[in-house]
Order: C-alpha cells, then structure tokens, then sequence
C-alpha cells in the first residue's frame, strides 16, 4: 500500500468534547512564535487539518490539537490548537486533553503526587498540572489567559426579538445569553435548534457589537455563543450549550468557563478564589470547574487570571492513513 502521509493520533475527550491529538508523522512546523507557527500550518498544511477534522475520519464539532516543538525554552511542547472550521489560539478541552496524552504516552515522565507541564501556545504559556496516582492521571488544572467582561447590553435578532446579552473574553470573545429568553433548552435532544439559534445570534452580535481586545489586535470578532442555562445537580453552578462556525460543543469549554468567571467577578458575584461548577451538555457528571485566581488589568477592563480544572480520557489510538489516489482524502463536511 502506498501512502502519502501517516499520523498518528491519540483519540480522547475532555468533559464529552472529542480531541484529536496529533504526536507524530506531521510535517515540521516553521514560526517565532506559535501564532506564525498556526499561520504557517494554515497556509502550506491545512489540507491535513481537514484531512484530520473533516469526515470520513472527523466530524462536525471535533476538536484537534497538533503537538510540535516549542519557541520558548521554558515550555515542554509547543500545541496548535485546530477544529473542523479552522484554528484557536487558545482551547480550554484540547489542553486537558494534550496534558493527559503527554503524560500517559511517556512524552513527559510522570511524578507523583503532581506533574507539571509547560506549553507553548497562540495565547501564550499555559503551565498545567496534573493529579498523579499510581502512574495514571487524574484531574487536570491549569490557568487561562487574562480574561475579562466587556459589557451586558442587548441584541436584536431577526426571528426572535431583542436578547440580554453579556460579552466577555475568555481566550475568546463570548456572548452569553439566557436560553429561555431566546426560547431554546440546553438538552442534547435540542442540539440542532440550539445550533440554528445560536448562529443567528452570532451573526446579529458580530453585526451591532464591535470588540476589539486592548493587547491582542487579532481578537477582533465573538467567536461563540454560550448558552447558559441552570444546572441538572443543584450543587452545581450551570450548565453551559457553546455555538459556533454552525456546530455545538458539549463541554463547558474551558474559554466558555473563563469569560463566566470573568462576567461574574466583574458584577461583584464571585470572589477570588471561589469555585464555579459547570456542567456539560451531554451529562452532568462531566464537569469543568473554574475559579478566579487572581485580579488583573487588561487595558481599560478589570480582569482575571482563571484557574480551571477538569478530567480527560483516552478513548482510542489511531494510525490516520492518507492514500494518494484517494479521491476525499483531505475530507469533506456535510451541513
């Protein structure tokens, strides 16, 4: 059998969201930093994004993250972090998950009670931690970008009506909204609705609200929007639906969960260090927990630093195999 290209990846979920992580067989990765190193990936190799993220071999919704060699010298490894539509700089899922990969594959030797990893990211260092026992690793932690509120105002969008809205930064720019006022309910059963609202309120946030990060140029539009919605445990804090580029993520998600805490801490219900559960889409036992670790200043916004914690899982290993004569082997996406 001749192949053109062999990758392997390790299979695995955080919190219900399913991550592709990329250990071997991708081409070498050319940048000063790993935004030029994702803009290079995007311009010579992003057929094999697609051939990794799309069907036959992914899926509407997954998630991906490529591990390659760093650009600071402090970090272990460097991570591009990609999905079906594209990149993020920044992947609250996919970092559990490439800590768990790291550590469980051998590529970052285990230390017990507590490991800790360094990556290098398009956000900027991450420096994660992971429970050990018995060689196996339990949960993961780890703190965010800055992040931080910008406003609550309201939207209008055809269809529906005029939305309360809070907008806020996580890693990335959310808007959150109240799903019993744009009449959705936050139940797997709803995923497809939840989608096709979700997307006209995207759309209607990015045509009246303008964002524009005070460090960061390149975050200049809400990528998500999350519906948050009361909890199935009471114990818990919400539960959260995030919309985006016309699919649905069932975790939490790890920016989701920081642009909250930021939301909450701004409007003075939340203290540092006070926890937040946040349940996923799919089950409530599947949870993402985040705290305010620490009060920053982001330009003109009173911000935080966001500590967030969560379990991942190793689900399966796979040999991706790309024959040349293959006439889908970059994939291709039904809508």
């Amino acid at each position: 059998m001749k192949t053109e290209r062999m990758l392997t990846v390790i299979e695995t979920h955080s919190s219900g969201e399913t991550t592709k992580v990329v250990t071997r067989g991708f081409p070498k990765l050319v940048g000063n930093d790993m935004w030029e190193k994702t803009l290079y990936c995007q311009k010579h190799y992003d057929h094999l994004r697609k051939a990794l993220m799309m069907q036959p071999r992914g899926f509407s919704g997954i998630l991906g993250a490529i591990i390659t060699e760093p650009t600071k010298p402090e970090a272990d490894y460097g991570v591009i972090f990609m999905y079906t539509g594209g990149y993020f700089r920044s992947c609250g899922d996919s970092t559990f998950s490439v800590v768990k990969v790291l550590i469980e594959q051998g590529m970052i030797e285990p230390q017990e009670p507590f490991t800790e990893v360094t990556l290098d990211t398009a956000a900027g260092l991450v420096k994660a931690k992971a429970e050990i026992k018995n060689g196996n690793v339990g949960k993961i932690s780890f703190q965010g970008p800055a992040s931080f509120f910008q406003e609550s105002t309201t939207v209008e969008v055809p269809g529906i009506g005029k939305l309360d809205v809070d907008i806020a930064f996580g890693g990335l720019y959310y808007g959150f909204v109240d799903p019993a006022q744009a009449g959705v309910q936050v139940a797997p059963e709803n995923a497809k609705k939840l989608v096709e609202v979700g997307m006209k309120i995207l759309e209607a946030l990015n045509s009246q609200i303008k964002v524009k990060h005070p460090e960061n140029p390149e975050a200049k539009e809400i990528e998500l929007v999350t519906f948050s919605a009361p909890p199935e445990n009471p114990s818990h804090h919400a539960k959260h639906a995030n919309v985006y580029a016309n699919t649905i993520c069932v975790s939490p998600a790890g920016t989701s969960v920081s642009a909250k805490l930021a939301t909450l801490y701004a409007k003075n219900k939340l203290g540092l260090n006070q926890d937040i559960i946040v349940e996923s889409l799919v089950n409530p036992e599947l949870v993402m927990i985040g705290k305010p670790a620490q009060e920053v200043q982001i330009g003109e916004y009173k911000g935080v630093i966001p500590e967030l914690s969560a379990y991942a899982y190793i689900i399966g290993i796979e040999q991706c195999i790309i024959e040349p004569n293959d006439p889908i082997k970059y994939g291709f996406l039904l809508t």
